[in-house]
C-alpha cells in the first residue's frame, strides 16, 4: 500500500503541474490518497488528504454534488477512527442526504446511500448507541433483501449484527 501512497502523491504532483490545483483529477487523487493513508493507519495523512479534496470538491462540484458526499463520507470515516463520533455521525448525515438527493434524480446513486447509511450504523454502534445502529441495520438490511434476496451474503452479515447487537 505504501507504493500505491507513492505513486497517488506523484500523480496529484504532476496533475496539479500540468492543469492546476482545481481539476477534477486531482480531486480523484486525493480521495484515492486518503483511502490508502487510511488503510494504512495513518489517519491524520488521511484526513489532510481528505480534506484538500473536499475543498477542490465544494470548489468544482458545490455542496449537493455525489462527488462532495464521497468525501464526507471518507472523512466521516477518518473521524470514526479516530472515535470522534459525533463528528463522524454529522458527516455520515451530510453524505446520506446528499446521496438521497442523487439517487432521486437517478436510481444509480442508490447503493452509496444504502452503503452510507449502513456505516453510519457502524459507527453508532462503535459508539455504544445501541439504539441508533439498530435504527439503521434493519433499513438497510431490508434494502438489501429486497434488491438482492434473502440469501444474499450482506443480509446474513446483516442480520448477524442485528443478532449480536440484541444479545448484549
Amino acid at each position: 500500500m505504501q507504493e500505491a501512497i507513492e505513486e497517488y502523491k506523484k500523480a496529484i504532483d504532476a496533475n496539479i503541474k500540468a492543469y492546476g490545483r482545481d481539476h477534477p483529477k486531482t480531486y480523484q487523487y486525493l480521495s484515492q490518497l486518503g483511502s490508502a493513508y487510511r488503510t494504512v493507519g495513518k489517519i491524520q495523512e488521511a484526513m489532510e488528504a481528505h480534506n484538500d479534496a473536499l475543498e477542490i470538491g465544494l470548489t468544482l462540484f458545490g455542496e449537493n454534488d455525489f462527488n462532495t458526499g464521497f468525501i464526507y463520507s471518507g472523512l466521516a470515516k477518518d473521524y470514526r477512527d479516530l472515535q470522534f463520533w459525533d463528528k463522524s455521525i454529522q458527516l455520515h448525515n451530510k453524505a446520506i442526504n446528499i446521496y438521497k438527493q442523487c439517487y432521486d434524480r437517478n436510481r444509480d446513486f442508490e447503493q452509496y446511500y444504502w452503503s452510507e447509511l449502513y456505516c453510519l450504523g457502524e459507527t453508532y454502534e462503535a459508539k455504544g448507541d445501541i439504539i441508533n445502529a439498530l435504527q439503521n441495520y434493519p433499513k438497510v438490511k431490508g434494502f438489501y433483501n429486497d434488491t438482492y434476496g434473502e440469501n444474499h451474503e450482506f443480509v446474513a452479515e446483516i442480520q448477524t449484527k442485528i443478532d449480536s447487537i440484541k444479545a448484549t
